[in-house]
């Protein structure tokens, strides 16, 4: 197999607007990051290339104490092949972040048995969680559903679905989350 190497420049500007009633633990608003990047592998036109990604994380308040939480990503890379984009600036995804239910980074192109990054990545996910009223009103459990996929082209993407239901406790970061899901691509 022959060896790639990139000598990139490249330039990233990311920017965050965080609208939420909490910072640490909210219950409403929403959280919306976006992500240029352009760059050049050499010193030609066709080895240029130029990545966008955007997340947004919208909660909603439910009765008294509890929250409803929908996340959405979004990511395209525009290079006439991957070859001259360095792996950073492509898509995998998976995860306790991501798709839940699968291992971290695990969705993606497959290449010659290996997971690499792909150009185009979508996920979505819905959560709702009940905080209990014993213990102070700092455990709560949650339910979620997690879909997305990472692939080199958006019609090529195939969302894998995870399922699941977690604890959660407050903390003074912020909440902290153990969860168990099911990857219904993996069965398992």
């Amino acid at each position: 197999d022959p060896v790639i190497e990139l000598n990139t420049l490249s330039t990233t500007y990311t920017w965050i607007r965080r609208y939420v009633d909490e910072i640490i633990n909210p219950r409403s608003g929403n959280v919306i990051e976006l992500e240029g990047t352009v760059g050049a592998s050499g010193t030609q036109w066709d080895k240029t290339f130029v990545s966008g990604y955007g997340r947004i994380a919208q909660y909603f308040p439910i009765g008294q104490r509890d929250v409803l939480i929908v996340r959405g990503e979004l990511g395209a890379v525009a290079a006439d092949t991957t070859n001259v984009v360095p792996n950073r600036f492509l898509f995998r995804t998976g995860g306790s972040t991501s798709v839940r239910g699968y291992d971290y980074e695990s969705l993606g192109v497959n290449q010659g048995g290996a997971i690499v990054g792909g150009r185009a990545l979508t996920v979505a996910s819905v959560e709702y969680v009940h905080w209990l009223q014993r213990w102070g009103g700092n455990w709560g459990i949650a339910g979620f559903v997690d879909v997305g996929d990472a692939a080199d082209t958006f019609r090529d993407l195939d969302p894998a679905v995870g399922v699941g239901v977690g604890v959660r406790w407050r903390t003074l970061a912020g909440p902290l989350a153990v969860d168990v899901a099911y990857g219904e691509r993996e069965k398992q």
